[in-house]
């Protein structure tokens, strides 16, 4: 992994940054050459805006955001001492992330996206007690741009999520790859890529029961929407499972015909006729990419009217919602704080979310099965029972959020 020079990277961090209320606590393992290279310099220009708490140790006091814990396991045979530096911040320092991902000291996870660069957004999290800085980055819909930073980045981060677009879809059980957009990833050949078809092979697999258990009766009649179901299949068979009406709008929607799915028979014929076809035209005039995913055109109002539930692609929901969605449950995954605004704005009772919030907004799976890879650290995508034991362990589940009474 190419690093910076420590002094340029050092630079970055110590602009202006506003002050808030303190966040949480993240503890960061380092090696003595990082400690005095990296952290000590940052504490000492950063100031107050990084504390440290002291607390009695073996006897004495000494600060408890420098300990010694054990053998290094990156040191040869696993001699000498690593150490564990402990941030007790009110805000990271601008930089700082991107920072301890240069120096190995976090994960740093990508997901490069053909949308809107209004949706990015960079954020820490914490898996399986290693620290990961997730970042999204979006080109509006400029595609040489997009292949730039694939190539740019490949095998200085951990692992890219890839955004705005599918690598391929699976529908019972046959593949389709969408070959206008392997192009832009054609050059990635170091760092692991996933699309997120896995984690909505795993979690949007059993959201319909997560409804069931948490919502009950409250969602009557059991009436679903998706309007790209050929996407979100594993979502499709999710609440078939749990005996819901199904409308899919793939015909509606993509292709502008009146003429609704309503069994995954249909969809099934659907994919097998007109995806090998479909998936070899540009990958924009099938999905919304830029300036497009930020503008709303009602379209098809009594399918949405019809359903109690309406899930799937947040983007695809909004472009074509009508103004009011009372009592409506959105299923969906990459929510911004300006999309749930919208949504309660319009009446929906209640949004779900495939994947957890993290800073008031929920990530793509795309985004969520990166950060498993990269904290997994075997140098590829995992497979689906290691995804689903990662699951397990971390205990992911929806999000559910009540909008209006």
């Amino acid at each position: 992994m190419t690093r910076p020079p420590l002094w340029d990277s050092l630079v970055e961090m110590i602009q202006p940054h506003p002050v808030g209320r303190p966040t949480r606590t993240t503890p960061v393992k380092v090696d003595r050459d990082c400690l005095q290279r990296v952290i000590v310099p940052l504490l000492l220009l950063r100031g107050p805006r990084v504390s440290l708490r002291r607390r009695p140790m073996e006897g004495r006091r000494r600060p408890t955001w420098l300990r010694r814990e054990g053998s290094h396991p990156a040191k040869s045979g696993g001699q000498g001492e690593y150490l564990v530096v402990q941030f007790q911040h009110y805000r990271w320092p601008r930089g700082i992330g991107k920072l301890l991902a240069l120096y190995d000291i976090m994960k740093h996870v990508v997901s490069i996206s053909l949308g809107s660069s209004t949706r990015d957004k960079q954020v820490m999290i914490t898996l399986a007690g290693e620290p990961v800085l997730i970042e999204r980055i979006g080109t509006d819909g400029d595609v040489a741009r997009a292949t730039q930073l694939y190539r740019e980045l490949d095998g200085r981060v951990d692992a890219f999520g890839v955004g705005g677009f599918d690598l391929g879809l699976t529908v019972a059980g046959r593949y389709y790859p969408i070959y206008s957009v392997r192009k832009i990833v054609a050059d990635v050949c170091r760092t692991p890529l996933v699309d997120g078809s896995g984690l909505r092979q795993t979690l949007e697999r059993r959201v319909a029961q997560f409804i069931e258990q948490t919502l009950g009766a409250e969602v009557h009649p059991k009436r679903v929407l998706i309007p790209s179901a050929v996407d979100r299949y594993d979502l499709a068979l999710s609440f078939a499972e749990a005996g819901y009406d199904l409308l899919f709008g793939d015909l509606g929607f993509a292709l502008g015909l009146p003429i609704p799915l309503r069994s995954l028979r249909s969809l099934h014929m659907l994919a097998r006729i007109l995806l090998p076809v479909l998936l070899r035209l540009p990958f924009e005039w099938l999905y919304p990419t830029g300036e497009k995913q930020e503008t709303i055109q009602p379209k098809f109002p009594q399918w949405y009217a019809w359903a109690t539930v309406i899930a799937g692609d947040c983007l695809y929901i909004k472009r074509h919602m009508p103004e009011r969605l009372d009592s409506k449950v959105i299923v969906t995954n990459t929510t911004t704080e300006g999309d749930v605004e919208t949504f309660r704005q319009r009446g929906v009772r209640y949004l779900v979310t495939s994947t957890p919030r993290i800073e008031g907004r929920s990530f793509g799976t795309n985004v969520m099965e990166a950060a498993l890879v990269a904290v997994a650290n075997r140098g590829r995508p995992l497979t689906r029972p290691e995804l689903e034991e990662m699951i397990r362990q971390l205990r992911l589940e929806p999000d559910i959020q009540r909008l209006n009474p």
